[in-house]
């Protein structure tokens, strides 16, 4: 049709279009069914025919090319090592990894005729899209922190240091195309010597160049970033290497710029060699199509006429197209779009969210057949994006998303059941996801439990709890969500209560308005044929040998097989250099030991696939090995003496710190030397007096190993705690003196987050269920007072079905379903207490904000004492009850000598039920980080202050930049909220302290930074005394010093803190300020250029330092 309309051409572009299912190296089966002729034809009129090739491969099961790939594990990685998945032309693609040469000589083989038919010397390649382009990210390119291969070592390059590499590679394995591809039997056949003879030169193209391109090929200037002053420059650039050929899409000028900016882009576009306007494509800004037109018309007047006609007679034909869900084709209707959103707007502030402009952003991404469901996710990630500006576009983001994920599930939570019940996986066999005891229960009372769920509640979710539940909590189908957000809820109520259908609706109902959340595992795993529903597990080594050793690991497996997060006391293994009497041998010590627990941790994930396996080493600091326990986690040294994949924790006797205090000496022994004669109890089993007794009896005795000063190991583990954050610091005899389980034996370790505390024994594994109370939820939003009395209502719930978890629990290991039947302990924990504070506008620091943090506690632990009192009176005390301190009239805070002082709750009247009926759970409160759940409910961590006001969050398609939603709402309430602010906001690294704004919220919003660490120890004492396990305490410090830390630790020690130090963070002192923005630059940079330049470079720099400050560490194994 060129031929037929007199369209003067020389080269022919095909676009993905030409594909078979937008799969590259491959030709659409009707529209190209016979390539070969219409290559004899171009060549017969010298001319040229350009196939696209770009990296994005499409995920497709049946699709060879990315099969091939897949089995040899060359796509890019993600941060924790998974399959990076982002969204291009193809929809959901996967992208190799050209920084691997091994790759790129693989790619280059997909050239060849048996991969790629009619891939004749004639046949040029046009490498496109590969900054590389990913549509559903906040930088249309893959987050910067995904990981690259770049030689034999395994994945470790992140891709912000190999972006500008990344196009290059993966034109460079194009190609090596030239090199590779014979065509064997084609009467086009050339080799490459009769090539070079003729001085034929192959033809590609590629679209992110950087040094060296130009020996491989064309480039143009088609980029994500594509703006004015980086064309021009990047002219001059390329002229200076001689580059070949450079090419201009004029339509692909980003940003809104000015007429004159237009034109000039223009001026370039035509004067270089190659001219492609593409009005198709999805970044063109409609409203310069008119004037690019009649300017290229009056230059380039046949071309540009017969392109307007062709244009406009397919727009009038065709249009862009959507596919729907029901699989038929529609012409888009960008009014429709806007509809949509503006459905969704309701109650949000509509001086802030504005529906045009996200809709003029949206359809920047189209492309013509996009289907709705990917339309929707691409509004979803745009509003998500602009949540910086004002917390409702995360709101529209969650709605945009929920109200895709209801367009492709069922609203019914029976039917949904049933199907998970039925479901059957991709080889035909039965693959349940629902028992039959729970799917039998639900379609039993299928009327009253479909009646009971609200689906308007999963629109309450903002953007990134939702994002979460997605990505790891609701079930699926083949790969395809089949649960909504309500649907998962009862299900986890009803795997809970199943046989009470009014219990069920009940924990559905609480859970559902967010005021309580079961843990992670229960989440994933409630209602399923295998509900290992327990967060942790703790367990002792079983014996010093190869069996005890090994029968301990092989529980670790198995519990890490089922999403359990693991701590494991090794103070009874012999030291380095021991005697062992069996061989006649001596003993290599914990090094090699740990080594193999932490190849098990990485091996054995969690939940196949969704967690990292977690496995914490608690250690005494008497045994003789501990210099070498305390450098496994540092980044230097000797490989094989370091196990970084495991945590760390000391387990610190009182007579230990005393030592480091009075400067004096400290004696280390081998577990195999350390122990009575008479009893057979070592070290390890004895606290308090009788650990001191023995202790200074085996010093005088001459059984240590060696004999150093105490506080030359205490500044070795400063050392450690501020080079990796870590080992834990716990003090045994604090934890075992004030623990309602201290009549079972002495406690040896804690759990993988140090807010649990239970006894273990070679027979016995600790195990504990975790839930956590949304405390922002009983905060006044009008000035009134805490509502303690639904607080109180929501904990006894919480606390009864715990219990019920215990009985309905899978047990990966025999020895964890016999503790747990003996002493069923639970774990309630918090989340969102700066939150609370911050809504009933409390500071930190403030004296009412540490009365609540009190009186919120000992509301918690008195209705958890009371619902377990009313279990005993029902079904009779835990039955290891007698002895244990409860028994005696002591309750957690007679063991730390405080009287509540409220007098809100009636104690002795509780006291005297408890001596009556017992309790029915040994241990109730354990508060625990909850970095999942409570990015889920939109709270804060745990019991914690705001680390940041800003915080980047991260999903599968990008990285997004948030702002505390209360700081945000307090601005913009006051009219402080404007560009400058955020520019300053984000300069200072989310502290306000440096901002123009009143004192009083510079003190509301202080940052744990800014706040004294001596009075978050106070308050964690003062909850303490209602804590009857622990509490996950971190502790972050501004230039930490080994003083200031050796100062904190004794603080906490001598309050009486069970737990003393989570995780150790710190940062410098100038990192809040570090970077700055001229504000005037800002306000300048809507006029010029450079001004954009400067302003952005400004808070990219200012965005990655807050990223670098993030937590590393963050736990999902015990988060509730």
């Amino acid at each position: 049709k060129f031929d037929q309309h007199d369209i003067p051409y020389d080269v022919l572009w095909l676009d993905i279009e030409h594909t078979d299912g937008k799969k590259y190296f491959t030709w659409h089966p009707s529209h190209f069914a016979n390539p070969g002729t219409l290559l004899d034809a171009l060549e017969a009129s010298k001319r040229h025919l350009v196939t696209i090739v770009d990296p994005h491969i499409k995920k497709c099961a049946g699709y060879d090319v990315y099969n091939k790939i897949k089995n040899h594990d060359y796509f890019t990685k993600t941060k924790d090592g998974g399959l990076y998945d982002g969204w291009c032309w193809p929809g959901t693609s996967s992208y190799p990894d050209f920084c691997n040469p091994a790759v790129r000589g693989l790619w280059a083989t997909f050239f060849k005729m048996d991969y790629y038919p009619h891939n004749r010397v004639d046949l040029w390649t046009w490498n496109d899209m590969n900054e590389p382009s990913v549509f559903n990210g906040p930088e249309v390119t893959m987050p910067r922190d995904n990981l690259h291969k770049c030689s034999s070592n395994s994945y470790g390059v992140e891709h912000r240091d190999v972006h500008n590499v990344y196009g290059f590679y993966h034109h460079m394995a194009g190609s090596l195309q030239f090199v590779l591809r014979t065509e064997v039997g084609s009467p086009k056949r050339a080799s490459v010597q009769q090539c070079r003879s003729a001085r034929v030169r192959h033809f590609s193209s590629l679209n992110s160049p950087t040094a060296g391109s130009h020996r491989l090929g064309a480039i143009w200037t088609g980029d994500n970033m594509a703006k004015l002053a980086m064309h021009v420059a990047g002219q001059i650039v390329r002229s200076s290497v001689l580059l070949a050929l450079d090419w201009v899409a004029f339509a692909h000028i980003t940003g809104s710029p000015f007429e004159a900016e237009a034109l000039t882009w223009e001026h370039l576009a035509i004067s270089v060699p190659m001219l492609v306007p593409t009005p198709q494509h999805p970044r063109l800004h409609y409203r310069l199509d008119r004037l690019m037109r009649q300017y290229a018309k009056a230059l380039l007047p046949i071309l540009q006429h017969k392109r307007v006609e062709a244009e406009m007679a397919d727009q009038q034909k065709t249009g862009i197209h959507v596919v729907k869900r029901n699989g038929d084709h529609q012409e888009v209707k960008f009014d429709s779009i806007t509809k949509r959103i503006q459905a969704l707007c309701e109650g949000l502030d509509s001086q802030f969210v504005d529906p045009v402009p996200i809709t003029q952003k949206v359809v920047e991404g189209f492309y013509n057949g996009i289907s709705t469901s990917e339309i929707d996710s691409l509004a979803a990630e745009t509003c998500a994006y602009m949540s910086q500006r004002h917390p409702d576009f995360s709101i529209l983001a969650a709605r945009i998303a929920v109200s895709n994920l209801h367009k492709n599930t069922v609203d019914s939570f029976s039917v949904t059941a049933r199907a998970l019940r039925d479901y059957k996986d991709k080889q035909g066999r039965p693959a349940a996801l629902l028992s039959d005891e729970v799917c039998d229960f639900v379609l039993a009372n299928a009327e009253k439990l479909d009646a009971a769920v609200v689906y308007k509640r999963d629109f309450d979710y903002d953007y990134f709890g939702f994002k979460t539940l997605e990505k790891s909590y609701l079930l699926r189908c083949d790969d395809k969500i089949v649960e909504r957000p309500q649907h998962m809820i009862m299900r986890v109520a009803c795997g809970i209560h199943a046989g009470d259908v009014d219990k069920a609706i009940e924990t559905y109902d609480l859970m559902s308005r967010r005021l309580f959340t079961h843990a992670t595992p229960t989440l994933f795993n409630a209602g399923t044929p295998k509900p290992q529903m327990s967060s942790c597990f703790l367990l002792t080594m079983k014996d010093d040998s190869i069996d005890g050793i090994y029968d301990t690991l092989k529980q670790c497996a198995l519990i890490s097989k089922c999403a359990g997060g693991i701590g494991v006391a090794i103070s009874n293994v012999r030291a380095k250099g021991s005697y062992i009497r069996g061989t006649n041998g001596h003993s290599n010590g914990l090094v090699p030991m740990l080594r193999n627990f932490n190849e098990t941790a990485r091996y054995v994930d969690q939940g196949g696939g969704k967690r990292k396996g977690s496995f914490a080493m608690y250690l005494e600091p008497w045994h003789a090995d501990v210099f070498d326990f305390l450098e496994l986690r540092k980044n230097h040294g000797k490989e094989e003496q370091r196990a970084r994949d495991l945590f760390y924790g000391l387990w610190t006797p009182d007579l230990f710190m005393q030592r480091v205090k009075d400067n004096a000496d400290w004696t280390l022994f081998c577990p195999n030397q350390a122990y009575q004669a008479e009893t057979g109890k070592g070290l390890m089993d004895l606290y308090g007096e009788e650990f001191e007794k023995l202790y200074l009896q085996l010093e005088k005795d001459g059984k240590g190993a060696k004999t150093v000063k105490a506080q030359s190991l205490w500044s070795r583990i400063m050392e450690a705690q501020m080079e990796t954050g870590t080992p834990y610091m716990l003090y045994k005899d604090h934890a075992n003196r004030k623990s309602n389980q201290k009549n079972l034996g002495t406690i040896h370790c804690s759990n993988l987050c140090t807010e649990i505390i239970e006894y273990t024994s070679p027979d016995e594994v600790a195990v504990c269920n975790l839930a956590s109370i949304a405390l922002s939820q009983f905060a006044p939003k009008d000035g009134g007072e805490y509502d303690f009395q639904e607080l109180y209502r929501v904990t006894k719930v919480a606390t009864l079905n715990l219990n019920k978890v215990i009985d309905r629990n899978y047990y990966p290991v025999e020895a964890a379903k016999r503790s747990n039947m003996r002493h069923r302990p639970v774990g309630l924990g918090v989340q969102g207490l700066a939150d609370a504070f911050m809504i009933m506008r409390l500071p930190f620091e403030s004296e009412p904000a540490k009365k609540l943090n009190e009186d919120i506690f000992e509301t918690i632990y008195f209705a958890a004492c009371e619902a377990s009192c009313e279990l005993a009176e029902k079904e009779g005390p835990y039955e290891s009850y007698e002895g244990s301190p409860a028994s005696k009239g002591q309750l957690q805070f007679d063991l730390w000598n405080v009287t509540p002082k409220s007098g809100r709750w009636d104690w002795a009247a509780l006291k005297a039920k408890i001596a009556q009926h017992g309790l029915r759970n040994s241990l109730l409160v354990a508060p625990m980080p909850t970095a999942s759940t409570a990015q889920i409910l939109g709270n804060n961590e745990s019991f914690e202050p705001y680390t940041q006001n800003l915080y980047v969050r991260r999903t599968l398609s990008g990285e997004f930049v948030t702002v505390n939603r209360h700081l945000l709402r307090d601005l913009i309430k006051q009219k402080l909220w404007t560009e400058e602010m955020r520019i300053q906001l984000i300069a200072n690294n989310g502290s306000v302290l440096q901002l123009d704004i009143p004192s009083e919220m510079k003190e509301l919003y202080k940052t744990v930074w800014e706040i004294k660490q001596r009075i978050v120890l106070d308050m964690a004492a003062d909850r303490g005394a209602y804590i009857d396990q622990s509490q996950s305490l971190n502790i972050h410090m501004t230039d930490a010093t080994t003083a200031k830390l050796s100062s904190m630790h004794f603080h906490g020690w001598q309050l009486g803190l069970k737990t003393g130090m989570y995780y150790l963070r710190t940062k410098a002192a100038a990192d809040a300020i570090k970077f700055t923005v001229d504000v005037d630059k800002v306000k300048k940079a809507a006029v010029t250029t450079s001004g954009y330049a400067a302003a952005e470079s400004a808070e990219k720099q200012a965005i990655e330092k807050l990223k670098a400050g993030e937590n590393k560490y963050e736990c999902v194994g015990c988060s509730a």
